[in-house]
């Protein structure tokens, strides 16, 4: 089970203990929303002092806030690789947050009410954001500008709580009317709405793949599937609801309530949650997520990293020399099956095995010599790793000092991209070679069957003259 966090008073991150693991408090108000990085070593809050603030997973040290205009921030999200961070608030401003230069990058303009939230898609090319006022902005990065726009129309209890890209272009929103809505931004029109569940506004949204889960004041927790189009499992609790995270096992949904409880349900067991979390007492549960998937388990050092993944790559390369060879080799059968039947066919096995033996020679070369230039990066990247781990065992210090690891992450990147770069040449420079090792059998197959069709012509034009002296000795004799 990945971990949880979740916010109210505090930031609070649980595994699977009743009680939380640590608990921060990076804010002097109410906390609005908290998220996990991409590597889950960065937790970003936001609330109602208007600041955002980098706190570290392992012990809650802030590491960087940021600041703007004061106002109250509701949401914020980060792109993929967590380069850049958007947030949206009460001053109606979308902000995209350069972490690296830690400067707003651009501001997206065009609501007209409080932002209550928002969420970058798996491109990190396009933001939506949702008001208080009932309308979705799709804003493209890039260009600044609104690509589409979403209102609830007829409702009489305007206003979006949520939302929440579930793929590229399907954008799902929840609604202060209790609807649950699914919009393509491809065809930009609605795919579906689910308007009969929830009595109440609904609070909080999780997505999956395959799945929607929507909570709400009603007490009520609906999954939706977006392939049927229709409700999934429904959730009664005794509590009103205010937020909610799935895993992507789609199995377990966790929701938050109004008065700080934080229980853990099972979909194929929905009568009574199997698990309930504390932490936030006499607080409402205003956000929660779990960890990105991909970075849950345990990770060896970055230097073992690009090591297993070099490995990974060299592999995989070796394996598709090795597939080609079989096609090519059936290629040069096919074409000496032609030969042999024009000429004589013990000479065309001795050629036939002479290729063989060049294309085994060459393959052979490529590999080595790519080896070779593989295993010297590769030696600098573990004599660097060696050094600076003996280097800090000596000195007896717990981790790296900042400008250890900064030297450490730059000597990584250089021999990352020297690797990249000896694979690419490796890569282009076997490709040459292959071209010109064909062109070579071609030339050579082309001047056999050049050579054979000359004899071929010269001995048809002996028997020709053969059969011409036949026929004038017949007359002869006659």
């Amino acid at each position: 089970m990945s971990q949880l966090v979740s916010c109210g008073k505090s930031i609070l991150i649980h595994d699977q203990s009743i009680d939380p693991i640590l608990r921060i408090n990076p804010h002097k108000s109410s906390i609005n929303c908290c998220v996990w990085n991409h590597n889950n070593c960065v937790i970003a809050s936001c609330g109602n002092d208007g600041v955002i603030v980098l706190s570290r997973s392992a012990d809650g040290q802030s590491l960087l806030p940021l600041e703007h205009n004061g106002k109250a921030i509701n949401a914020i999200s980060f792109t993929s690789n967590s380069q850049y961070l958007a947030s949206g608030g009460h001053d109606s401003i979308v902000r995209v947050w350069d972490l690296k230069k830690k400067t707003i990058q651009s501001q997206l303009k065009g609501h007209y009410s409080q932002i209550n939230s928002l969420h970058w898609n798996s491109s990190d090319n396009l933001i939506a954001s949702a008001s208080n006022v009932g309308d979705i902005l799709v804003h493209d990065v890039s260009t600044q500008i609104a690509v589409s726009t979403f209102n609830l129309k007829g409702s009489k209890t305007p206003g979006f709580k949520a939302v929440k890209f579930m793929s590229k272009n399907l954008l799902c929103s929840g609604s202060n009317d209790g609807s649950v809505t699914i919009f393509d931004l491809n065809k930009n029109e609605y795919q579906c709405n689910f308007s009969q569940q929830h009595t109440s506004k609904v609070t909080g949204l999780s997505v999956t793949q395959s799945l929607v889960c929507s909570v709400g004041t009603d007490q009520k927790c609906y999954l939706y599937s977006i392939v049927d189009k229709k409700v999934t499992h429904t959730i009664a609790c005794e509590n009103p609801l205010n937020s909610v995270a799935m895993q992507n096992d789609d199995y377990s949904v966790t929701v938050g309530t109004l008065y700080g409880q934080i229980y853990v349900y099972d979909i194929r067991m929905t009568q009574k949650h199997k698990l309930q979390f504390r932490g936030h007492d006499n607080s409402s549960v205003n956000f929660m997520e779990y960890q990105n998937i991909e970075s849950q388990s345990q990770q060896p050092p970055p230097s073992q990293r690009l090591l297993n993944e070099s490995n990974l790559s060299v592999q995989s390369q070796v394996k598709m020399n090795q597939a080609k060879s079989p096609m090519i080799l059936e290629m040069k059968k096919d074409s000496s099956k032609d030969l042999n039947a024009l000429s004589n066919k013990e000479s065309m096995i001795k050629i036939e095995q002479q290729k063989q033996i060049q294309f085994d020679q060459f393959q052979s070369r490529v590999q080595s010599t790519q080896q070779s230039k593989f295993d010297q990066s590769t030696n600098k990247i573990e004599d660097i790793s060696r050094k600076y781990e003996v280097s800090r065992v000596i000195s007896g210090q717990n981790d790296f000092t900042d400008e250890q690891k900064k030297f450490i992450q730059q000597q990584i990147n250089e021999q990352t991209y020297q690797l990249k770069k000896i694979v690419q040449d490796s890569v282009s420079s076997m490709h040459i070679d292959m071209i010109r090792q064909f062109q070579i059998q071609q030339n050579e197959m082309q001047q056999l069957l050049d050579q054979h069709m000359k004899e071929q012509s010269n001995l048809v034009q002996r028997i020709s003259q053969l059969e011409q002296e036949n026929q004038q000795l017949k007359r002869q004799s006659y």
